[in-house]
């Protein structure tokens, strides 16, 4: 990695903006500001240890990039009792979003992760002797919600990592790429830092959502360095798609397994249950076909665009061909050039009548100038 050495310009804007804050600016806001036009704002980038180095001479201590994990909130008796009727049925996310009336609240936010780890609490404590087995299993298990928004990998052999490991059959060595390969890479490494992916990607409260998600985007385009930035996103919403139909499976499977434990325990089940069941089917359907159409469209236009390109740009053998076509049509203007002059000279010598008449007598010009 090259090293970056701030200017003497940007080594006084940081130091300003450093001593000026009474709360001390991440790495991240300072690199925005020494360097504007750069886009990756990770503090590990060769400008943030740039900025880093700078602070540490000037005898500042600048701010590590370790996560540091929020406190839990403490929840009333209310709140649990509320978790407690509803926990099998709906995610922290979607209690917390309930329980603190703020519809914009993520997974990831203090308050899901209290309700997290107050439902992990609940299911370690699960009665097993007052409750059956599939009622246990019947309780959404939820995932594990990432600390930090997602990062894409910014070197070679990072994607060559994630190629292997989600593409079945590939075994990249970044040392020994060929050039297709590695114009491809770059491709896909361009691609992971597109502002809609990461966005995207930050959307998901859960690992297996974000990993499922960054899997299928790899699977799809690490072999494609032709996207356009409409293919891209259509690519994007095909994955999410994918997110889609996962969750509506689990939802189905929750369901299956709560069906059955009815109809043991009971002998029968409610409409409302059936119908839901039905509803999940007929969502999922909808998300394959919707998936099915769109991988289609997308493969048929970049079919389309790879021949129309192929028509558009000559061959090697095409370019031979036409080489030799123009070096037979030169030949055939040149030959006619030297019929013409010898036509043109034939004409000359003609158009001398004189000579013409003595040759028809048979005599001289010379005879019949003199006798």
């Amino acid at each position: 990695m090259d090293i970056v050495t701030l200017s003497p310009a940007q080594q006084e804007l940081v130091w300003k903006i450093w001593s000026e804050d009474q709360i001390p600016p991440s790495i991240s806001s300072l690199i925005k500001i020494a360097f504007p036009d750069l886009k990756n704002l990770d503090p590990r980038t060769k400008e943030g240890v740039a900025i880093k180095k700078f602070l540490i001479e000037k005898g500042a201590s600048p701010p590590t990039s370790a996560y540091t994990k929020k406190a839990s909130l403490e929840l009333s008796k209310e709140q649990k009792e509320y978790i407690d009727n509803n926990y099998i049925t709906m995610k922290s996310v979607e209690m917390a979003r309930e329980l603190f009336n703020n519809k914009n609240l993520s997974p990831v936010s203090q308050e899901a992760r209290t309700i997290f780890a107050y439902v992990k609490e609940l299911k370690g404590n699960f009665d097993t002797d007052n409750k059956s087995e599939s009622v246990i299993q019947a309780a959404v298990i939820d995932d594990a919600i990432p600390e930090k928004d997602y990062s894409p990998p910014t070197t070679i052999d990072r994607v060559c990592s994630k190629i292997n490991k989600y593409v079945k059959g590939e075994e990249l060595d970044f040392r020994n790429l060929k050039v297709t390969q590695r114009r491809q890479i770059q491709s896909l490494l361009t691609y992971l830092h597109n502002h809609r992916f990461v966005y995207q990607i930050n959307s998901y409260g859960f690992q297996t959502d974000r990993d499922l998600f960054e899997s299928a985007f790899v699977a799809y385009t690490w072999d494609k360095d032709d996207l356009s930035a409409e293919d891209i996103d259509q690519y994007i919403i095909l994955c999410n798609e994918k997110i889609m139909s996962s969750s509506i499976q689990r939802n189905i499977n929750q369901l299956e397994r709560e069906q059955k434990r009815m109809i043991d325990e009971e002998g029968k089940m409610s409409m409302t249950h059936v119908e839901a069941l039905k509803s999940s089917r007929s969502e999922y359907s909808d998300c394959i076909k919707r998936q099915q159409n769109l991988y289609r469209a997308l493969t048929q236009e970049r079919s389309d665009r790879l021949a129309n390109k192929k028509r558009e740009t000559p061959s090697l053998l095409n370019l031979i061909a036409l080489w030799k076509e123009e070096e037979s049509r030169l030949e055939i203007i040149r030959l006619a050039d030297e019929r013409q002059e010898k036509l043109g000279e034939e004409i000359d010598r003609l158009s001398n009548m004189d000579d013409l008449k003595c040759k028809l007598v048979g005599m001289s010009k010379e005879e019949m100038l003199y006798g």
